[in-house]
């Protein structure tokens, strides 16, 4: 038996350059087997589309999603609805997850995914970086990787380019055994030339 506001959904659009997004469920397990429940690790990263925005006459920007992508979402933003139901601005929106693509995921907007580099081969204008500075450079948990995808609204960054990035500048995650850090352009810290 339907709702009466999931009956209200079937006729629900967002105004302006805004998204309904369902967040799915997910569940994080640790390397030990234990799965810890989303809710006790952080807000879900990822949702389908189900419906997009009205945009006045005159916005010719093309949207870089379509109802049913499967999206990486901003953890802060937005309006939530009743159930996993949010309303988030199109910037709101990290990447799409998509298998068919050689990442796995397909940056959005001003993001970048970086491929992070394993220690060994973690150089500085081709001089390797001494062990004891490995994965800490400038006192934090900046690293190097390499540029592998970057949005559409991307400026001044280009892919196979050498970046300096801190993990915890974006959204890290893990694919056919790689880090990859997905990360808004202005928040790389340089490029090695």
């Amino acid at each position: 038996m339907t709702t009466k506001f999931e009956r209200y959904l079937n006729h629900f659009t967002p105004l302006g350059r805004k998204v309904l997004v369902e967040r799915v469920d997910v569940t994080l397990e640790l390397s030990s087997g234990l799965v810890v429940p989303e809710v006790f690790a952080r807000r879900a990263p990822e949702g389908h589309v189900r419906a997009m925005g009205l945009r006045p006459p005159g916005d010719e920007d093309l949207w870089e999603v379509a109802p049913g992508d499967h999206v990486l979402v901003g953890q802060y933003g937005g309006v939530d609805l009743e159930g996993a139901l949010q309303i988030i601005p199109e910037s709101g929106l990290l990447a799409i997850i998509d298998a068919k693509a050689p990442h796995g995921i397909v940056p959005l907007g001003k993001y970048v995914l970086v491929c992070m580099m394993p220690p060994e081969k973690q150089t500085a204008g081709g001089i390797v970086i001494p062990d004891k500075f490995q994965g800490k450079l400038a006192g934090g948990h900046e690293e190097f990787g390499v540029v592998v995808e970057i949005g559409g609204k991307v400026k001044l960054i280009e892919p196979d380019w050498r970046v300096h990035v801190a993990r915890t500048s974006g959204t890290f995650y893990r694919a056919h055994g790689n880090d990859y850090v997905l990360v808004e352009e202005s928040k790389l810290h340089s490029i090695v030339l």
